[in-house]
């Protein structure tokens, strides 16, 4: 995502995407680029990819680096001030809208008409586009920002206490997920099945569960089931 506040001097949507694309462009425009990013598992291969960059094209790569949660304010704070602080921006694909709606970013083509994605990178339900016409991210919209990161979610289990349930390791469907889960269930001393979590990370604890129906789909768990969570109790059914 491209802050508006130096329109037209950035030539790379995001540097660790495309590395050599735009590197003429950006040699003639730019001498040094700041990024608003978040503090995650994945920033030390950003920064080395930052480093491939700048040894490219000769052009200062500055990370600005924050929690999570802090990001988003840090990003809010600097285009509803006109801050011309940051030059490209991380942000989570929820946070798009507000920012695509308040004109406060600058689409990619005005930056580089001859600017396309990249035919192997996923559109990840077109989060880079909005569509001002339908008020919301559709492949009919206008291209602000492109992915560096996708989430995947991984499923742990503990094989030493599936073989002790003589549970089949390992689980190969949402059902197996599911019986596990019941029959591993022992509250206080063990529970069958845990989500990640983290103070400041409350929109992304439920990714590994409710993201599944649109991301994957099973013959157990069809895309017409849907999960029911009741907050604060220990009890979830799939109905």
């Amino acid at each position: 995502m491209i802050s508006k506040s130096k329109k037209g001097l950035i030539s790379l949507v995001l540097a660790v995407t495309i590395l050599t694309t735009f590197s003429n462009f950006a040699m003639t425009q730019v001498k040094e680029l700041h990024i608003a990013i978040n503090k995650s598992p994945w920033l030390p291969a950003f920064e080395k990819l930052t480093k491939m960059y700048e040894g490219e094209t000769g052009v200062k790569m500055v990370l600005h680096v924050f929690p999570f949660m802090g990001l988003y304010e840090k990003e809010l704070a600097a285009v509803t001030t006109a801050s011309k602080t940051y030059d490209l921006m991380n942000m989570n694909e929820i946070w798009g809208p507000f920012f695509y709606a308040g004109g406060y970013l600058t689409p990619l083509k005005e930056i580089d008409p001859e600017f396309t994605v990249p035919s192997h990178l996923m559109q990840f339900f077109w989060e880079g586009y909005w569509d001002d016409k339908v008020h919301y991210q559709a492949p009919t919209g206008v291209l602000y920002g492109i992915h560096v990161n996708g989430n995947i979610h991984l499923l742990q289990y503990r094989e030493d206490k599936y073989k002790e349930a003589g549970l089949p390791t390992p689980p190969e469907t949402w059902d197996d997920v599911l019986e596990a889960a019941r029959k591993l269930f022992d509250p206080p001393n063990f529970y069958g099945y845990v989500i990640r979590g983290a103070r400041d990370k409350p929109g992304n604890n439920h990714c590994p569960t409710s993201h599944s129906r649109r991301m994957i789909s099973t013959p157990s768990f069809g895309r017409n089931r849907k999960l029911n969570f009741k907050r604060n109790s220990r009890k979830f059914r799939i109905v």
